[in-house]
């Protein structure tokens, strides 16, 4: 009897503890998105990338806050001048609930930032023709 006991302990107890470590996981990162939103909104793109890398290397934000995560990312990264950072997190965002048109407004921002204005102006266009409240920037 005390042997099954024993057995039953070895099996709840990791299961248990999954659960905790799961959510401290899920805990660390929304702390460490919701620093790098706070990062972003304050124009910190350095400090936002830094939070935003932490917070989806672990893995703990749901798919919603994943796409939110990669947009600021991104966003952040075409503001550091880093394209190819920038549309690694676009191709990304773009197999998930991220809206196409802040995708495409965003890819077309990388366009400006690459000197493409052609191919930002294609981009801003497929963007409006989704969403016409998608603002054309001031260099196009």
């Amino acid at each position: 009897m005390l042997r099954n006991w024993f057995l039953v302990l070895l099996i709840i107890c990791p299961v248990g503890c999954a659960r905790d470590q799961n959510a401290a996981t899920t805990r660390s990162s929304e702390q460490a998105f919701q620093l790098g939103r706070e990062a972003f909104e304050r124009k910190n793109y350095d400090e936002a990338t830094r939070h935003l890398k932490a917070a989806l290397l672990q893995q703990g934000l749901n798919a919603d806050l994943t796409a939110e995560a990669l947009m600021m990312r991104a966003k952040s990264n075409i503001q550091l001048g880093r394209p190819t950072e920038a549309l690694r997190d676009l191709d990304e965002v773009s197999k998930g609930p991220a809206p196409r048109e802040d995708v495409l407004a965003a890819k077309g921002d990388v366009a400006i930032l690459q000197g493409d204005l052609e191919e930002a102006r294609r981009l801003y266009s497929k963007a409006q023709k989704l969403n016409p409240a998608v603002k054309l920037p001031e260099k196009l």
